[in-house]
């Protein structure tokens, strides 16, 4: 009969929404999964500081020096900063002896990790070390990195014949960066040592007076930009 028919028609109707509705819940639920898994969530970050390259050369005429063994800093020295872009992650930078053996929590994403020790001056007594890696940070897993610092600054030495020191009573030479600058050596010290930022132009500048009382001075570039 018709009325029959109507029943079943609903029937029919009914369920074919309930299953449309099944559907569309699981493919939210699944949804929600992919997200958790693959795009939101946190991992862990473990870190190890491993060496610490001093390896150098004298950017004077002066031979290949060494990095004087008071000047080499230890893991605990370093600094460590997180960074997701260019803003470092919260409770950073720190330093490397406050991290935890639970290693660092973060969420998942991209992060570039920095060691460092010592300021980066244009000019400067100290040397300063530094090294940067990138790292995927993904849900529930652990990441593991080691970070080899390096030498990040040029060492200057002084070359000082002995020519010259007899010829001047008095004498000083002047190392210049941009618009900083300290005096390398003069003749009461002849065995000093300055750190210069990589990459920069350097010049030198020589100031004295000879022992006939005649005053000289000399500038020239020591490393081209």
């Amino acid at each position: 009969s018709s009325a029959a028919s109507d029943v079943y028609k609903r029937q029919i109707i009914h369920k074919v929404l309930t299953l449309i509705t099944l559907c569309w819940m699981m493919a939210g639920c699944s949804g929600e999964s992919l997200i958790q898994e693959y795009g939101e969530g946190t991992g862990c970050l473990y870190l190890t500081l491993g060496s610490v390259d001093v390896e150098l050369s004298s950017m004077t005429k002066a031979e290949t020096s060494s990095l004087p063994e008071g000047l080499i800093p230890q893991a605990k020295d370093f600094m460590i900063d997180i960074q997701m872009g260019n803003e470092s992650v919260e409770g950073f930078p720190k330093k490397y002896s406050e991290l935890t053996t639970e290693g660092v929590e973060l969420t998942a994403g991209g992060y570039t990790v920095t060691a460092y020790c010592g300021d980066n001056n244009p000019i400067q007594a100290t040397p300063y070390f530094s090294t940067s890696v990138q790292v995927q940070i993904l849900p529930g897993k652990a990441t593991e990195t080691t970070l080899n610092a390096v030498l990040a600054n040029a060492m200057l030495t002084p070359a000082v014949s002995e020519s010259l020191q007899n010829h001047y009573k008095e004498w000083a030479l002047t190392i210049k960066v941009g618009n900083a600058s300290e005096t390398l050596a003069n003749n009461e010290k002849t065995n000093d040592y300055l750190f210069v930022q990589a990459g920069k132009p350097v010049n030198a500048v020589f100031e004295g007076t000879n022992i006939l009382g005649k005053e000289t001075s000399h500038e020239w570039v020591v490393v081209s930009p």
